[in-house]
């Protein structure tokens, strides 16, 4: 497993590697209850190294200078990328075809947004 961090204005990157296993021991799902709300499952890292690294692409994407952002609201929702991703597959058979004639957006969002509120 990598994690590669980043910082808001800070051009490094902090690289975690290590190996990950997914458990459902009792007291660790416990100590990450969130809106009182138990996990159903918590991943368990250990750690194997740690870098600090300087990052040119950061630095020379302008990341964190905010005149180069887009406004959020200009953006397509996940929904829609999904969406468009689904009926643009090219993967033949009817299960496929039935997928990409049934996606719907606004039912897809729905469902996004009730999965967000009950399941965080």
């Amino acid at each position: 497993m990598a994690v590669l961090a980043v910082v808001p204005g800070d051009v490094r990157t902090l690289e975690i590697t290590g190996k990950a296993v997914v458990s459902t021991e009792d007291g660790l799902r416990e100590s990450m209850i969130e809106r009182n709300r138990t996990p159903k499952a918590v991943l368990k890292v250990e750690i194997e190294t740690v870098r600090l690294a300087r990052n040119d692409a950061l630095r020379d994407s302008g990341l964190w200078d905010s005149a180069k952002h887009v406004d959020p609201a200009d953006l397509p929702r996940s929904s829609t990328i999904w969406t468009d991703h689904l009926k643009l597959n090219e993967t033949a058979g009817a299960a496929a075809e039935l997928v990409r004639a049934g996606v719907n957006e606004p039912l897809l969002r729905a469902g996004l947004d009730e999965d967000y509120r009950q399941n965080l």
